[in-house]
């Protein structure tokens, strides 16, 4: 990708935001290493897994909740600034996705005895969902309760490092897309829960990365609601909005037939319509190419309107 520069010839990406997500791949992997040195204590009899998180990592929970709803054999739930179950007990994991959400657990006398990790985000922090995802799925995996989860993270590791030359060239997909999607605003729809985790990772993506209003859901659901506020004002949605459908072998046949329904009746009502084909097989594998593919529509989104993607100084005012 050619980098834009502003009048100083300062590249604009201060943060680093493009080298981060190509240093995501080596992440996953080290994440994964650090965690096989370290163990976890022996006889523990994990019955229900809790997933803590503060608004900071609401990305998070959303997008480790979608594959481990599935893969884990006990019974997951979601904590997003709750309180915390009054089940917990010894035979509970709980997982602070962020420091924020670890301050508030151990803080907390209901966790006494019961067993913790804390992913080590730090709220201070940019957040990086495709990592920290990752390293929520390592700790899991760890206490052997979702077999077959660390080799689909080396997978899905590898499937996107093979994938980002692709992806950054001036003349890729990524880079397609975002000048279809130009100055219009991003719909991003998916299909099941890992759809719509990857369908929200966009939205934060664009947000974070373009600076640019964008928009999420996914079927069932968009398909009950959603489509039916697209009738009247098709003469202003058609100059505002462009829809990127996320697509993958994870869609039941009710899922891609409302999928394939929904991109119809959008064609109408929008600037355009363009499908994301995942080319992964397994959950995680589609859920890390889905985030990867938009972190990066969202940095030349960023590149195309001279953008910025790291600094975020609105955040300053909170």
């Amino acid at each position: 990708m050619s980098i834009d520069t502003d009048s100083a010839g300062e590249v604009l990406d201060s943060m680093g935001a493009m080298a981060s997500l190509f240093q995501a791949p080596a992440a996953i992997r080290a994440t994964i290493a650090a965690a096989g040195s370290a163990g976890v204590p022996e006889g523990l009899e994990i019955g229900a897994v809790v997933l803590a998180a503060s608004q900071r990592s609401a990305l998070t929970a959303k997008t480790v909740g979608s594959i481990a709803a599935q893969r884990v054999q006990r019974p997951v739930i979601v904590n997003l600034g709750e309180p915390l179950p009054v089940w917990l007990g010894s035979r509970s994991l709980v997982v602070a996705l962020d420091d924020a959400a670890a301050n508030e657990v151990v803080s907390d006398d209901s966790v006494a005895g019961v067993p913790v990790i804390a992913i080590g985000a730090q709220t201070e922090r940019r957040p990086n969902p495709l990592v920290e995802t990752a390293a929520a799925l390592v700790a899991l995996a760890q206490f052997d309760i979702a077999p077959g989860l660390l080799d689909d993270l080396i997978g899905a590791a590898d499937l996107v490092e093979s994938r980002l030359e692709e992806w950054v060239a001036d003349k890729g997909p990524a880079r397609r897309l975002a000048r279809r999607i130009g100055r219009t605003l991003p719909l991003v729809y998916g299909a099941g829960p890992v759809g719509a985790a990857a369908a929200a990772s966009w939205k934060f993506s664009v947000n974070r990365n373009a600076k640019a209003p964008a928009y999420w859901n996914a079927v069932p659901g968009v398909d009950f609601d959603e489509v039916c506020g697209w009738a009247q004002h098709g003469d202003v949605t058609r100059q505002v909005f462009t829809l990127a459908v996320l697509r993958s072998a994870l869609e039941t046949d009710d899922q891609r037939h409302r999928l394939d329904v929904t991109a119809e009746t959008c064609e109408e009502i929008v600037a355009g319509v363009h499908p994301v084909d995942a080319t992964a097989t397994t959950d995680v594998g589609v859920l890390f190419e889905l985030m990867a593919f938009g972190e990066m529509v969202s940095l030349h989104m960023a590149d195309i309107a001279d953008i910025d993607p790291g600094p975020t100084p609105v955040l300053g005012r909170y």
